[in-house]
């Protein structure tokens, strides 16, 4: 395949596969997606599949079966409720499709996650009382909309490294990056709840203003709003024990509600340059 053609595809997959992102609550039809995507419907589900790995039916009911799994066991909202947000048309669908991926229901997969979590929780905070993880009490802000250009990370975090690279140096060819970059990093997914392989996670750098898509790079905002915000200090590695704390205390204790939209992580200091005690990243989850 020709470099440009190879690339054409890969934009338009990265454009179609973030559509589907963001309209989770809502039926998707693939021919509104080939559109999107600017390619043809009869082509357009084997180039996908090609892609990703699955069918466009099968990536969209397991990116809705695992954000509807975090619901669970983060909120108190109703089966139900969770449910219809994230674009199933009834219960009893929903429950089924729950079920097949999960191999429980979404009752007892509530019941089991909350167990786990609360007991990881009470390993993190200690016989003591007092959180093991230098963690501050979270600061609820307001921001406005954040201009990024990203790259979509598929895998193991083990070698995001690469990842963040491939971006550094684009950033710097482009002069978009200044003497101190704002890098920030986007993940989508409970590595508790999703396969390794599957875990999907944008490393990004925030820009003045928009710019159109370059192979592997693309651009969106970081949507604006009411967050929470966790300032953390210490390893890299150490970051799902954080959100075990956030997710399995702060957010079932407290009354705010989640927004169906990621969080995000801001990174202060260079791994590079920094021991990792000494990291510091503040976490931000939006709610309302």
């Amino acid at each position: 395949m020709k470099q440009n053609t190879q690339q054409f595809y890969q934009e338009a997959i990265l454009k179609a596969i973030s559509y589907i992102e963001n309209n989770l609550s809502r039926p998707i039809y693939i021919d509104e997606v080939a559109q999107i995507a600017h390619l043809s419907k009869y082509h357009f589900h084997r180039i996908f599949k090609a892609y990703c790995g699955y069918t466009i039916n099968t990536y969209t009911t397991r990116i809705r079966i695992e954000k509807t799994a975090v619901a669970l066991y983060a909120t108190h909202k109703s089966i139900k409720d969770i449910a219809l947000e994230f674009g199933f048309n009834d219960t009893e669908t929903f429950i089924h499709a729950f079920t097949k991926h999960f191999n429980m229901t979404p009752s007892v997969f509530r019941e089991e996650q909350r167990t786990i979590t609360i007991s990881k929780v009470d390993d993190i905070i200690g016989g003591n009382g007092h959180l093991q993880l230098e963690v501050q009490p979270p600061s609820i802000v307001t921001i406005q909309p954040i201009k990024i250009a990203f790259i979509r990370h598929v895998g193991n975090y083990d070698t995001v490294g690469t990842t963040w690279e491939k971006l550094i140096k684009w950033g710097y060819r482009k002069w978009l990056l200044g003497w101190k970059p704002k890098m920030i990093g986007i993940p989508h997914d409970n590595p508790q709840i999703t396969a390794e392989e599957n875990i999907r996670y944008d490393a990004c750098v925030a820009i003045r203003k928009e710019i159109s898509c370059e192979g592997n790079i693309q651009y969106k905002e970081i949507v604006g709003g009411q967050y929470a915000t966790f300032n953390y200090k210490g390893p890299y590695y150490n970051l799902d024990k954080v959100y075990n704390y956030i997710y399995g205390k702060w957010v079932i204790k407290n009354n705010y509600s989640l927004r169906n939209e990621p969080g995000f992580e801001w990174y202060k200091n260079n791994p590079k340059r920094t021991k990792p005690d000494n990291l510091s990243t503040t976490i931000y989850i939006p709610i309302q």
